[in-house]
């Protein structure tokens, strides 16, 4: 029987990085935590949390414009996607995240949480983590 295998979902922004882990065995994204995306250490961050989760893919929303082009923040998650693909030796996959913030919002509100503090950066990763997964 194979090892469980474990994800990382990354919602990444300039203020705020969402992520949120699962599996492939249970395929349920739960929100873990929004990290500060100005800190300077933020792939240290990340490595340190890839092993303290044991992780063994990335799956990372990229953002595009309405109609499907490139945006800078675009470029931004490509760049970032490469050093930590490059630092941490783990398969990272870019996932379309297109109105992830929207779904999160509305998830959160219809929950009747707080949609602040970086509540819906948390959400939108375990949004775009689980679409991945659904597709698996």
């Amino acid at each position: 029987m194979s090892k469980t295998k474990r994800y990382l979902g990354v919602d990444f922004g300039d203020k705020r990085v969402g992520l949120a882990t699962g599996d492939d065995e249970v395929c349920l994204a739960t929100p873990l935590e929004t990290l500060d995306g100005t800190q300077e250490d933020l792939l240290e961050v990340f490595i340190r949390t890839c092993r303290k989760e044991e992780i063994d893919h990335i799956v990372m929303g990229l953002p595009r414009g309405l109609d499907s082009q490139d945006t800078a923040q675009t470029v931004k998650v490509r760049n970032f996607a490469v050093k930590l693909e490059s630092a941490l030796g783990l398969p990272l996959t870019l996932q379309d995240e297109a109105l992830t913030s929207v779904a999160a919002r509305e998830r959160l509100q219809e929950r009747g949480q707080a949609t602040d503090g970086g509540a819906i950066d948390r959400e939108a990763a375990a949004i775009i983590l689980q679409d991945y997964l659904g597709a698996l």
